[in-house]
């Protein structure tokens, strides 16, 4: 996670939690198209007028925000799915 300023973290902690909440009232299988939507609105209302090196700085902030999702949370939840099947895979494959 990047390190920013502690107040402003409680700030756009507040409203990232607002906008969560608005995003969980949908049906499950509609959450990433307005996740989708939140953050394809959030990069058009920073690039207005921005160069190209910033607009593609921006790609370069999304890039390893996905990275940190990889290794914080899907990576973690593969390695214990790995390790619980591990187990069944080699009694099939020895």
């Amino acid at each position: 996670m990047p390190h920013i300023n502690e107040i402003f973290r409680l700030t756009v902690d507040r409203q990232i939690d607002d906008l969560l909440a608005q995003i969980t009232k949908h049906a499950t299988e509609d959450q990433g198209a307005v996740f989708n939507y939140a953050v394809c609105r959030l990069f058009e209302g920073l690039i207005p007028g921005l160069r190209y090196k910033h607009m593609r700085g921006f790609v370069g902030d999304l890039v390893i925000a996905l990275l940190e999702i990889y290794t914080r949370v899907i990576k973690p939840s593969e390695d214990d799915a790995i390790t619980r099947n591990s187990s069944a895979f080699t009694k099939r494959h020895p």
